[in-house]
């Protein structure tokens, strides 16, 4: 399936979601940055107080050396906001990135409101970088779990990649850190087989990718 991404919705503002937005701001996407109204704010009616997370991770994103934007005026296509006030803003986002702290219960309730919100058809990532997937897509839509054939195939690539020692991987890599990296890519596709349909899908290159990867992991 071919995708035209022109709005992107990116939920979480630290270092991370600043940078991915403006990254994205950089090649011309509109980004919607969201995040938390402050705690101690929670009741006010100003909306730069409570927009005041997102809008001071992307300020300090622009005067970081190096910036991630190229230029300040890129910056001007990321819009900021609050979880609670501007939820419903991603429902015209073709593509949605959670980029919020590593705590599964958090993610996993992000991920519910993005469903309720979300329009058909939307690439749904997250960047987590320590939580298995097969545990953020539980409880989610079957449209969710089997939306992205093609990232298990990616998956099955990094296996492949890893297990051949090839130029983009291996040679930096310890034995720990290769079974650390081979382990997560087979739970994905695990998860991917148990959980969907993929119809008339070649799975031969994904089900050699598990077995060789249950193989080096032992």
């Amino acid at each position: 399936m071919n995708y035209r991404i022109k709005k992107v919705a990116v939920l979480g503002s630290g270092v991370m979601g600043s940078g991915i937005a403006c990254h994205l701001a950089n090649v011309g996407m509109d980004v919607l940055m969201l995040d938390i109204v402050p705690a101690d704010k929670l009741d006010s009616k100003d909306k730069k107080i409570r927009n005041s997370i997102a809008d001071s991770a992307l300020i300090e994103a622009v005067k970081s050396k190096p910036s991630p934007v190229y230029e300040k005026i890129n910056a001007q296509k990321i819009r900021t906001g609050n979880f609670t006030d501007n939820f419903n803003d991603i429902s015209d986002a073709d593509w949605i990135i959670e980029v919020v702290v590593e705590n599964l219960e958090i993610k996993r309730q992000i991920f519910e409101k993005v469903e309720a919100h979300r329009k058909p058809g939307s690439l749904i990532t997250s960047n987590t970088s320590s939580i298995p997937i097969k545990l953020l897509a539980e409880e989610r839509s079957d449209e969710l779990k089997a939306q992205n054939y093609a990232a298990m195939l990616g998956s099955a690539n990094v296996i492949g990649s890893v297990l051949d020692a090839d130029t983009e991987f291996g040679n930096d890599m310890t034995t720990d850190e290769k079974k650390e990296r081979v382990a997560r890519s087979m739970g994905y596709l695990e998860w991917g087989v148990a959980l969907s349909d993929w119809g008339s899908e070649d799975m031969t290159g994904i089900n050699t990718a598990i077995a060789d990867a249950k193989k080096f992991i032992g």
